[in-house]
């Protein structure tokens, strides 16, 4: 249990990644998956699973299949929250850009900002 949210026994807790508007999200461990995984709990109590498939981010990240866009596991309610699982990604955009300041001194080139934002909107 974190905070007044209980997970599922198959979900083992590493971290805390952030919170937002909607919810919290979780590095876990699903031992069903055998793999690292993200999980979103949203804040707003769910009755049912139909009413946490009609959450707009649900619903986009069943419908878009990209490899530039993270992978959706699984959505179910436990305890009135929705769960939201997916892909876990050991870094993000600001992670890597604070980084990589801090190795070279130097914000990201114009080079590699194309990069990344022709992935992001091959994603889209």
């Amino acid at each position: 249990m974190v905070g007044s949210i209980a997970f599922p026994q198959y979900l083992k807790l590493v971290s805390k990644l952030g919170s937002g508007t909607f919810g919290s999200v979780y590095h876990c461990f699903d031992e069903h998956l055998q793999e690292d995984v993200a999980v979103k709990v949203y804040k707003k109590k769910v009755n049912s699973l139909r009413e946490a498939e009609s959450l707009n981010e649900v619903f986009l990240l069943k419908k878009l299949q990209s490899e530039y866009i993270v992978k959706f596991k699984d959505l179910f309610v436990f305890e009135d929250r929705a769960f939201l699982v997916m892909e876990y990604c050991d870094c993000n955009l600001t992670d890597y850009m604070k980084t990589f300041k801090q190795k070279t001194g130097r914000n990201l080139p114009e080079i590699k900002i194309r990069q990344i934002m022709k992935q992001a909107l091959s994603g889209i």
